[in-house]
Parts: C-alpha cells; sequence; structure tokens
C-alpha cells in the first residue's frame, strides 16, 4: 500500500516532533521560556491531530475493505488501543492548557511531558512494527 508511506512519513515528522518537545520541555523549565515550548506543542498537536483523522477517515476504513480477516481483526484492535494513547494525549493537554498549570508544578509537568511523548513514541512503534509491516 503506498499509503502506508505517507503514513509512515508522517510517523517520522511526529517522532521528531516529540524528541524536540522532550527538549523543550526541559529548556523551558529551566529558562521559564514556555513560549517555545508551546510551538513545538501545536505543531505537533496540528500534526498529530491530522493524521489520526486520516488513519480514521482513509486507513482504516480500506483495511476493512480490502485486506484478509486476520489483517481486519488486527487493525480492529489497533483502532481500538489508539484510543488509550488519545485520551493520554487530549488529558494532557486540557491538563496543561494554561501556562499557570505548567508553571504552579514543574516537576509533574515534565514527568506527564515525557510519560504523554513516550505513550506517542511506543504506538507509532507498534503500529509500524506490527500493523503497517504487513503492507
Amino acid at each position: 500500500m503506498n499509503i502506508i508511506n505517507s503514513y509512515k512519513n508522517q510517523h517520522s515528522i511526529i517522532l521528531s516532533l516529540c524528541k524536540s518537545m522532550q527538549n523543550a520541555v526541559e529548556t523551558c523549565c529551566n529558562k521559564n521560556d514556555i513560549s517555545y515550548f508551546r510551538g513545538i506543542q501545536k505543531t505537533l498537536d496540528d500534526i498529530l491531530m491530522k493524521h489520526l483523522q486520516a488513519e480514521d477517515k482513509y486507513l482504516y476504513p480500506s483495511i476493512y475493505k480490502n485486506a484478509e480477516s486476520k489483517i481486519h481483526d488486527i487493525a480492529h484492535t489497533f483502532q481500538d488501543e489508539m484510543l488509550k494513547t488519545t485520551t493520554i494525549y487530549t488529558n494532557y493537554t486540557q491538563n496543561y492548557k494554561e501556562n499557570s498549570l505548567i508553571e504552579k508544578d514543574i516537576e509533574t509537568f515534565v514527568k506527564d511531558t515525557s510519560f504523554m511523548l513516550s505513550s506517542i513514541v511506543a504506538r507509532i512503534e507498534k503500529e509500524e512494527k506490527e500493523l503497517y509491516s504487513l503492507f
């Protein structure tokens, strides 16, 4: 599937942004410069949301329509599991939607950011290894 290459390219961008965001969270907390962090966060949010919408709108329906039942079942499991990662991400963005919420407890913010980013990275790695490799 040629579409898989497009999703892998998006994954590369998302992984790069996750790394940048992790570096930025450490830097912004040391320098109290949250604006740089927010810029990366906004870019990640935009790309991640478009990626998830595209998967839901194009990738999974295409798999369900054309794939054998084993792949169909794997895709269904992945789509269900994605809700966990999406919930982690959504809760994180809600918990830290204002700078004052970050400044209130920097240590927890750094820990929560690392957890959220590691959830995204683990999800991408699993998706590429177990789902995309089937095509």
